[in-house]
């Protein structure tokens, strides 16, 4: 029911993370080739791995599709959080950041737990 969702999501957060892959400095064109096909076969799964970690301290986890624009590619996913951990969470992200310094990990919140609520209204 709406009462027991809205006291689901009374006392938490919404973090929004963004990971994408840090630019590659400039190299010659067969080496930056080899470079850009192994990380793009490791992005996903490096992703995926460190959402996974992140999801340790959070309650849930939406993950959204891979978008791919003229920057590059990239994953977002959000997080709730309860508030009174918010701070695990934001530590959470900064070892991420410190573990995998080839990616950009971008951390947005704390924010209104928008994307995990989905209302359907009509027969």
């Amino acid at each position: 029911t709406l009462v027991d969702a809205v006291g689901f999501l009374g006392d938490r957060l919404m973090a929004r993370v963004r990971v994408a892959p840090q630019p590659l400095p400039p190299v010659d064109s067969a080496t930056l080739t080899d470079s850009r096909e192994v990380r793009a076969a490791d992005f996903e799964t490096t992703v995926f791995d460190s959402f996974r970690f992140l999801k340790r301290s959070a309650v849930a986890c939406v993950t959204f599709a891979p978008q791919v624009s003229t920057t590059g590619k990239s994953v977002e996913a959000s997080f709730l959080v309860e508030r009174d951990k918010w701070g695990s969470f934001h530590d959470a992200v900064g070892e991420e950041r410190q573990r995998l310094p080839e990616l950009e990990i971008e951390e947005s919140g704390p924010l209104p737990p928008y994307d995990f609520v989905r209302l359907q209204f009509g027969a």
